[in-house]
């Protein structure tokens, strides 16, 4: 939906990460639809979405001033509300537990990494005031 949202206000200027990022991305989604083992879907689908969220940091660096840090935070609490959501039995530290806690892991620290990028770079990109 984004991708058309560009596309059609012509505002979607690719570059060779993007690209990159986009056919692995691509690649891991289809290699998830094809697997029968939810876990190694899951982590299939998660590393497809890894590979969305690096233009996303890149952009993060190149133009700070165009992430709202309030988006991020809301989206990582999310994040930290599905971890807690998950049952105790369900937090062990195996396969298959990973497929009940993986996912939101990664949502609640991609998004996380993401706000803490916004946060320090903007911070950075702020003229110094006189003491």
């Amino acid at each position: 939906m984004m991708l058309g949202l560009a596309v059609a206000r012509g505002t979607f200027a690719a570059t060779k990460v993007d690209l990159v990022c986009l056919a692995v991305a691509t690649l891991g989604l289809a290699a998830w639809l094809a697997t029968d083992e939810p876990v190694v879907g899951l982590l299939l689908f998660l590393g497809a979405d890894a590979c969305g969220a690096i233009p996303t940091l890149r952009h993060v660096f190149i133009d700070p001033a165009h992430e709202d840090a309030t988006g991020w935070a809301l989206l990582a609490s999310a994040g930290a509300a599905a971890v807690i959501s998950v049952e105790p039995h369900q937090c062990a530290w195996s396969w298959t537990a990973f497929g009940h806690w993986g996912g939101a892991v990664y949502v609640a620290l991609v998004n996380l990494t993401i706000l803490a990028c916004i946060v320090v770079v903007q911070r950075l990109a702020r003229p110094a005031t006189a003491a």
